[in-house]
């Protein structure tokens, strides 16, 4: 199901339906919305863009539209093996797919920079050394020609290349944090070897805050308190020698 029509059937109905008007028409939609489309991948399926389509003539990545904005794959969430493959398919089995724009590339070359949303479902599947990649890569997409350094690109777009700083940023957060419903996933696709201090919201006016430094958490303080209780830390310790 498109996004936010998903997580309507998860809220309590006295939050959402507000009148058995509403109740109706949501429940007479879901049942006209059709199954996401699939096919065969060599590990098993994968998403499909369409149930038939022809070959490809954008550079985004649709394939992987569920995983994100959609949501309907994550690490801790839907069939996990089937958002992998889907994401397997567009990045690592298509050639010159996983790599960052070159400055002054044909606009159609494939990347995971400028508006390319690789970057965040890499983050949601929990791939650590993938988003590492990614996000060093589209940190040093720059403009030589400018004397700031967040002159971003251009990938896709014109200078500054906003869409690539959101890019940047959001793949940052989901690496750093993630939520799904009412638990918390601190470092969930965080690299180990790297050190960081950050604070983030999360819902129900909640607060983490986290020092990560040396392969271990070093410090962290949630808000409200009791919100710790949902707060689940992901990343594997490092071991130092």
């Amino acid at each position: 199901y498109p996004f936010p029509l998903y997580r309507l059937f998860f809220c309590p109905a006295n939050r959402v339906w507000g009148t058995s008007e509403y109740a109706e028409y949501f429940r007479e939609y879901k049942k006209i919305v059709p199954d996401m489309p699939t096919e065969v991948h060599p590990m098993g399926y994968r998403f499909a863009p369409a149930d038939e389509y022809a070959e490809q003539r954008n550079v985004e990545p649709v394939w992987m539209n569920p995983i994100f904005p959609y949501r309907l794959v994550t690490k801790y969430h839907g069939d996990y093996q089937k958002g992998y493959n889907t994401y397997h398919f567009c990045e690592r089995q298509k050639e010159g797919a996983f790599q960052p724009y070159a400055l002054g590339s044909y606009p159609m070359e494939n990347s995971y920079s400028g508006w390319q949303y690789v970057g965040m479902v890499a983050a949601l599947l929990g791939l650590s050394s993938d988003c590492a990649e990614i996000l060093s890569n589209n940190c040093a997409q720059n403009n030589p020609g400018h004397k700031y350094p967040a002159m971003w690109g251009p990938c896709y777009d014109s200078v500054p290349d906003v869409d690539h700083a959101a890019n940047l940023q959001t793949t940052l957060q989901l690496m750093l944090l993630q939520v799904e419903g009412d638990k918390i996933y601190v470092l969930p696709a965080w690299k180990p070897e790297w050190n960081v201090h950050f604070k983030l919201p999360a819902p129900k006016n909640t607060t983490v805050e986290c020092r990560f430094e040396n392969g271990a958490i070093q410090e962290l303080i949630v808000m409200p308190p009791e919100r710790r209780a949902d707060v689940e830390i992901c990343f594997k310790p490092l071991r130092l020698y």
